[in-house]
């Protein structure tokens, strides 16, 4: 049993609820971060297409849109993925890509390349964006000490739900989340998640077109660009909608089905007695969501009822050999040349 679950009565269980105000953890309420954390993938010739079948006014906004010339182009994308993972998890691999990687794009990865220049790095951002006056300033300083000092992943994961700057700032910095994650995957494998989790959205009308405009087409997915937060307890993200607040955007529910367990996809709420919660906060049944996963628009409802638009995503899990089978697509699109 968690300290949440056998809190004595409500009163008690505030302590362990993020503080209201303003915070948008399981909600996109600006089209700068729409922009930022979602990316639709779409065949060029399909976008062209429904393009001409609307209106000007009705076009999905370009910005939101990266059009490409087949599906070759997605299946490279899960093959890089693959690549990226495998470089990074192994340990004479990543030292080998450390140094191929600075040196030829000047030492972008040396933030990351062990636990204490991660650690000077968060530092650095911590005091630069946390700064000393905030509640939780020593918390998260005392997290990214504890990842230096244990080698462990967790206290990094903990430090992404505080109620913090730095979790906006994640947005322009989420290298420094990433590359550690994937070097240590595969301690992180019993929080992969399978299943439904959930996340609020509030878009324009333009936008939404850009989701009808990939919905049931294998050829369109939408790229997770960031780090986004979900929770695997629908009413928790249908709190943070704030249906009715703004009467000129559209809210959205979006629900992430994963059929098979995703290790883009973590569990931060507890598992069992070994593997309890890393969320700072328990009630919420976190489940981070990775840069890179890909979906499927499965289906678009408008529940008049709930005033909001629900969004289908399903899951894109990588080939289990994605080079074998990123060949055999560029294979396939040359011979339909």
């Amino acid at each position: 049993m968690t300290a949440f679950e056998v809190a004595a009565n409500d009163e008690i269980r505030q302590l362990f609820i993020r503080p209201g105000g303003g915070s948008n953890r399981f909600c996109s309420d600006n089209n700068c971060n729409n922009q930022k954390q979602f990316l639709i993938v779409t065949n060029s010739n399909e976008q062209d297409s429904d393009n001409n079948r609307d209106d000007d006014e009705d076009t999905p906004p370009r910005k939101w849109i990266d059009s490409v010339t087949d599906e070759g182009y997605i299946q490279g994308l899960l093959t890089l993925n693959a690549i990226g993972k495998y470089l990074f998890g192994s340990s004479l691999a990543r030292s080998i890509t450390f140094a191929m990687c600075n040196h030829l794009l000047h030492d972008q990865f040396l933030p990351y390349e062990n636990e204490a220049s991660v650690r000077d790095f968060l530092q650095h951002l911590i005091d630069t964006h946390v700064t000393r006056n905030h509640p939780h300033y020593d918390k998260a300083c005392a997290l990214v000490n504890k990842f230096a000092r244990t080698k462990r992943i967790e206290p990094l994961l903990r430090l992404y739900t505080l109620e913090t700057p730095l979790y906006h700032q994640l947005h322009y910095e989420s290298d420094a989340w990433l590359v550690p994650l994937i070097c240590r995957f595969a301690n992180l494998k019993p929080r992969f998640f399978q299943g439904t989790s959930y996340r609020g959205l509030t878009m324009k009308s333009q936008e939404l077109r850009a989701y009808r405009s990939a919905c049931r087409k294998k050829s369109c997915v939408i790229q997770i660009n960031t780090f986004c937060s979900t929770s695997a307890d629908r009413h928790v993200a249908e709190s943070f909608l704030n249906v009715g607040s703004d009467s000129d955007v559209i809210h959205a529910l979006m629900i992430f089905e994963f059929p098979l367990p995703c290790d883009t996809a973590i569990q931060l709420y507890a598992i069992s007695d070994k593997y309890p919660c890393l969320s700072d906060f328990e009630d919420e049944k976190e489940v981070l969501l990775l840069p890179r996963t890909l979906f499927h628009v499965k289906r678009i409802d408008n529940d008049d009822r709930q005033h909001y638009v629900t969004i289908w995503l399903e899951y894109v899990p990588p080939e289990q050999y994605p080079l074998r089978a990123y060949i055999r697509c560029i294979s396939r699109s040359i011979r339909n040349r």
